[in-house]
């Protein structure tokens, strides 16, 4: 809740300079919601009950950036691994890129990768954007994992670097 208007934001900004379509996701569970059989039916309602406060939560949020982009997605789904459904949204939307606020911590006067982040690094078919609520810099560094000496990958290396400056020209 903290990362969405800002992670919002700068998928704004990029589906403004590429013409890409934008898909808000908010994942959400409640232990109590998923109770046994005796109480299926009050569980039911919670959970309709929480789902529907989720999801005007986020129509309150993305209301402004409907101007900028009214064909703007939403989804509110019920998963009790926020990472699991990001990346099964990922799939359903057929998504290019997923942009997903990362976790800062004041005490340690940076960024620290939640599992949520590691899981959805480790499990996404698509890059992850992992965005700070710092404004972008003016000349944004993006990092690339390659093997300048592995032969038989230097057409991919090539693609991964190609697709870096197309990013950090973006950006």
């Amino acid at each position: 809740e903290t990362d969405a208007p800002y992670t919002l934001e700068k998928a704004l900004r990029l589906a403004t300079a590429t013409g890409a379509r934008v898909h808000v996701v908010r994942v959400i569970y409640e232990g109590i919601a998923d109770l046994g059989a005796a109480v299926v039916d009050g569980s039911r309602d919670l959970k309709s009950f929480l789902l529907q406060s989720a999801e005007a939560q986020l129509e309150e949020l993305v209301d402004r950036a409907r101007r900028k982009l009214p064909d703007l997605e939403t989804v509110t789904l019920w998963n009790a691994r926020t990472w699991e459904g990001s990346v099964h949204a990922a799939e359903r939307g057929d998504a290019d890129l997923v942009l997903k606020g990362a976790t800062v911590h004041p005490g340690f006067g940076g960024t620290i990768r939640t599992p949520d982040d590691w899981n959805l690094l480790r499990h996404a078919r698509v890059p992850v954007l992992l965005v700070k609520p710092d404004a972008w810099v003016a000349a944004p560094v993006v990092l690339c994992a390659l093997d300048p000496f592995d032969e038989a990958h230097a057409t991919l290396n090539l693609a991964i670097l190609r697709q870096a400056r197309a990013f950090a020209d973006l950006l």
